[in-house]
């Protein structure tokens, strides 16, 4: 159990303006624990990071604080809440798969969830009737089989799975949420989810739009091993995430569809690419190795 003393030095370190994840692993990497970076001179910590980095991680700005105290507040009065970070002895071990693993993650539910073998259904933001239907249903079928099915929030097929799941089986969801689980728009969402399941979520500064949607990605691909694109164009957000994924030695799946279609097209590049061709849930099963079960 973290006092709050530590629990601030990790906060301070992830949510400090214009620190990136891979400066923070480098500080933690020459001089220990976010307290032990705290107490270092401003010259000290530019060998690593700039100057005006530096400062503003020594002395955090008034929105930073603000974020701090609400974080810690949100820790102390939501039952089940948590804060996993790199220094705990029950840090997932599948976060540690990727090549810069989260720092902090705000956490509420069963993080046994975790060890499970992990499955998320991504793809179009805009996807067409079929589309909705394989997602709903493929989401309904996999939430009952001994595996986690971690989903994001964001419109179109995620979400779709996401709701579907939630119907069937939340007991064995993971809900990745991009806007922080500190935020009371999102509370009412996330408790539910809790009780039953597991909601994450990343901190990091992060407030522009494309900031929010990579650091929800980094956590989503922490997270899960094996993803199965649902219908994307050549440009979706969803194709590049995939090849992102992959390059994490990840196991990516792709659904096919009619060449006529363009939300056939990235699931059609992905599998020309390498991408496993899945067709139908035992599909899915057989290429994570469940299908006897």
């Amino acid at each position: 159990m973290y006092t709050e003393t530590i629990a601030e030095g990790w906060l301070r370190l992830a949510l400090t303006p214009g620190m990136d994840i891979q400066s923070a692993h480098a500080l933690l990497s020459e001089f220990g624990e976010p307290q032990d970076i705290l107490s270092m001179k401003t010259t000290k910590l530019g060998a690593f990071i700039s100057e005006s980095l530096a400062c503003r991680l020594k002395h955090p700005d008034d929105q930073t604080r603000l974020q701090i105290e609400q974080t810690l507040e949100w820790l102390v009065s939501v039952p089940g809440a948590r804060l996993i970070t790199l220094a705990d002895s029950d840090y997932p071990s599948q976060f540690l798969t990727v090549v810069e693993p989260p720092l902090a993650v705000l956490a509420l539910g069963n993080t046994d969830l975790l060890v499970n073998p992990t499955l998320s259904l991504t793809g179009s933001e805009n996807p067409n009737q079929e589309g909705i239907q394989i997602a709903e249903s493929w989401a309904q079928v996999l939430a009952s089989k001994p595996l986690s099915l971690v989903q994001g929030d964001a419109d179109g097929i995620e979400r779709h799975a996401l709701v579907s799941a939630l119907k069937t089986r939340p007991d064995h969801l993971i809900y990745i949420s991009k806007i922080p689980l500190t935020d009371p728009k999102i509370a009412q969402q996330s408790t539910f989810v809790a009780n039953n399941g597991l909601a994450l979520s990343f901190v990091c500064f992060a407030r522009a739009e494309e900031e929010l949607w990579q650091a929800r990605h980094r956590l989503l691909a922490a997270c899960c091993e094996n993803f199965v694109l649902i219908q994307a164009s050549p440009r979706a957000k969803s194709l590049r995430l995939m090849r992102e994924i992959a390059d994490m030695n990840r196991t990516v799946m792709a659904v096919p569809g009619s060449i006529h279609s363009p939300l056939s097209k990235g699931c059609h590049q992905l599998i020309k690419q390498g991408a496993r061709l899945v067709e139908s849930v035992d599909d899915i099963l057989f290429e994570i190795n469940l299908n006897n079960i």
